[in-house]
Order: C-alpha cells, then sequence, then structure tokens
C-alpha cells in the first residue's frame, strides 16, 4: 500500500511540475512575440506601438539616465533615445522566464548596434531585467531595468 501512496505523490508532483514548466513555457512564448514586436518598433523609431507594449505606471531603469516613472516619462525617454542621428538597431534575447498569476519576470540579454552618421559602427550588450504584468489578457511592461555593457569608455 505505501509502495502505491508514494507512487500516487510522484505522479501528483510530475504532473505538477510539468503544468509549472508548462505554464512558463507558454508565458515564454507570449513575452518573446511582445518582445519581437518591442524590436520592431524601437528599431523602426515607432514610439507610439513601443509605448503599447507598457503598463501606464512603468517604471525603467537605463545605464546613466535618472529612473523614468509612468508612461509619460518612459515614452519621453525612448523617444529622445531613438530620434538622434544615429541608427538604433535592437535585440533581446530573452534567457530566463517565470511567471506566477498575471506577473512574469524576464532576464535577458540586449544588444545593440549604434550606426551614427559618418562614422564607425558601435555594438554594445548588456543584461536586463523585466518585470512584465498581464493587463487585459496582454503581457505589458511593468518595470524595465537595462544594466551597462561593455561600451567604450567616453571621451
Amino acid at each position: 500500500m505505501k509502495y502505491f501512496i508514494n507512487l500516487a505523490i510522484a505522479v501528483l508532483i510530475s504532473g505538477s511540475v510539468s503544468v509549472l514548466v508548462s505554464a512558463d513555457s507558454d508565458v515564454a512564448a507570449e513575452i518573446n512575440k511582445q518582445n519581437a514586436k518591442y524590436m520592431t518598433a524601437f528599431n523602426e523609431g515607432d514610439v507610439d506601438a513601443v509605448m503599447k507594449l507598457h503598463t501606464k505606471n512603468v517604471r525603467t531603469m537605463m545605464p546613466d539616465q535618472p529612473a523614468a516613472v509612468g508612461h509619460e516619462a518612459v515614452r519621453a525617454a525612448i523617444a529622445s533615445e531613438t530620434s538622434g542621428p544615429a541608427k538604433l538597431t535592437l535585440h533581446l534575447a530573452a534567457t530566463d522566464v517565470h511567471a506566477a498569476g498575471d506577473t512574469a519576470y524576464e532576464k535577458g540579454q540586449w544588444t545593440m548596434l549604434v550606426q551614427p552618421d559618418g562614422a564607425e559602427d558601435i555594438t554594445d550588450s548588456g543584461p536586463y531585467l523585466v518585470i512584465w504584468k498581464k493587463v487585459g489578457g496582454e503581457w505589458l511592461i511593468h518595470f524595465d531595468a537595462v544594466f551597462p555593457g561593455q561600451s567604450p569608455p567616453k571621451k
């Protein structure tokens, strides 16, 4: 009898683990789709489309910039970044996604290609951390922290 109880417990545990893995896999797939939308919009300089992927109470922390709190502050920061004279190409690669209810976190690696007019291209990369909130059935960025990469020293 003890064998059957242990077997039943093992089956229940393994079933629970696969459900959790499946749930995280589903969330990771949804977040990867959101990241694809983000990269396309950012790389095209479409600030409106980028902002549709954020909650209204979003907070961001970017290297060498003050924290941006709220939709309008984040919009201004992204608009400033994407409106410069250099062409920017952002790539995001999620390495870890976990969810609990309507909240998920994503760790990953960002890479930015900066193509200034009349100057040599610069590629930089570093880690990031995003907290996502599910709002109206859609995963939106609620907190975004981008950590410094290995860019050349400022002159």
